[in-house]
């Protein structure tokens, strides 16, 4: 069981240390980043730049198109409708 815990403690580190390293403020450069509990105020900045400066309307569009034709159409026409959907709403 100790082997198990100690399994799962090193699986889960790197996903622990980012996430908390996405709540870094951008200025905070590299202080104290190997800590999980580090000292600097976290924030939220770095998620709003992130939805703003990519297109994801336009992504959840293509992806909805992709999702919800794929079962209608065979499996040979399946890759091109994905591209279909991509090239005709890149437009938007």
């Amino acid at each position: 069981m100790a082997l198990l815990a100690a399994v799962a403690f090193l699986w889960a580190t790197p996903f622990l240390w980012t996430l908390v390293a996405s709540f870094r403020p951008e200025g905070a450069g590299s202080v104290n980043m190997a800590s999980l509990a580090p000292d600097t105020p976290q924030t939220l900045d770095n998620f709003r730049n992130a939805l703003e400066s990519g297109a994801f309307g336009l992504y959840y569009v293509n992806t909805i198109i992709v999702v919800l034709g794929l079962p209608g159409v065979p499996p040979g026409f399946r890759a091109t409708q994905g591209q279909w959907g991509i090239v005709h709403l890149s437009a938007w």
